[in-house]
């Protein structure tokens, strides 16, 4: 892939090193002839996928076909990897750690590579790409496409651990109360920890197949030991994949769990309005045929008569108890 001598007056640039095998950077805007050496050294380029030069410079000043310039600059894409005869393109999602945004909203981080050439893409900052360039300005930076590829690629799935960790053991706590019955004062949400399981294991899943496609790609610039480190990746990402398949299994689980709770609680409610209803039954009907006001009623004209009611009335609803404890019904 041959760039061309304009970089220095691209304003969709954000970074541009040349790093040389032993460790020395060059920064690119300073020195454009630096741009078209090729080689040992590492050339790379960070770009902003929204700004429209971009699109001209990929088109005007490399060789990459329609098809892979598009996937650079799409508005929404999903993970993979594309294979062309003078490099790979490939599309990764990183963790979304802006301030009062939702980490499982994963940022699209865009890649293409090559022998001794990078050019990445973005439409938001990642982390992962800042981690990079600290390496680099630090002297502990990539030499070479590989190692740039193993580096960001664990950086970008170091980032997710704590948040499929916080998942789990938010899913822990509500498994602990659900086992005094007290789901609700767990302070979880079992559902919200659903829809984010979900979403991560959305963007998370096609990672596993863009790094099989790396790990057994057999490029010339992948050497064993980089190989060894997108194994590590690879094996990372499945840990996430079975641990957000763990988890979206426990929460459904803990939902079926929690409406047998639910409806343990209204069957035993129900019951007991049953059981008062039972008991109050007779007692209603006396009442109510005592409260006729016709001739002939018994007692109307005793002192005591109410109080005998009354008594006559409590000994039924002992024995109305007693009867339905004798029997087990409450």
């Amino acid at each position: 892939m041959k760039i061309q001598k304009t970089l220095a007056k691209h304003a969709g640039l954000l970074y541009a090193k040349k790093i040389l095998p032993a460790g020395e950077k060059i920064d690119l805007d300073l020195d454009d002839s630096e741009v078209d050496q090729s080689g040992p050294a590492l050339v790379w380029l960070h770009m902003c996928a929204l700004h429209p030069d971009t699109r001209e410079f990929l088109e005007n000043e490399t060789n990459m076909d329609e098809l892979v310039i598009d996937a650079l600059l799409a508005a929404e894409t999903r993970p993979r990897i594309l294979v062309r005869k003078e490099g790979v393109m490939l599309i990764v999602r990183a963790m979304n750690l802006h301030k009062n945004d939702k980490p499982e909203d994963m940022i699209s981080l865009r890649i293409w590579i090559d022998n001794h050439r990078v050019i990445t893409t973005r439409r938001r900052d990642i982390m992962a790409i800042e981690d990079v360039k600290s390496a680099i300005e630090q002297g502990q930076g990539p030499k070479s496409t590989g190692e740039f590829l193993t580096m960001i690629t664990n950086r970008v799935y170091a980032r997710m651990e704590p948040y499929v960790e916080d998942l789990d053991d938010r899913v822990a706590r509500v498994e602990e109360f659900l086992a005094l019955s007290e789901a609700e004062e767990s302070g979880e949400d079992n559902g919200l920890i659903r829809i984010r399981t979900a979403i991560f294991r959305r963007y998370i899943n096609p990672q596993k197949n863009v790094l099989e496609g790396l790990i057994k790609g057999g490029f010339s610039w992948l050497s064993e030991e980089n190989t060894e480190h997108l194994i590590e990746s690879h094996d990372r990402v499945t840990r996430y994949i079975e641990t957000l398949n763990d988890i979206r299994d426990r929460t459904q689980i803990i939902n079926d769990e929690i409406d047998k709770l639910n409806n343990a609680k209204l069957n035993n409610t129900t019951y007991m309005f049953s059981v008062a209803a039972t008991i109050f039954l007779p007692l209603s009907f006396l009442t109510g045929l005592m409260g006729i006001n016709i001739g002939g009623m018994p007692g109307v004209e005793a002192d005591m008569a109410f109080w005998m009611f009354s008594l006559f009335c409590i000994i039924l609803v002992l024995f109305q108890v007693f009867i339905f404890k004798k029997f087990k019904w409450f």
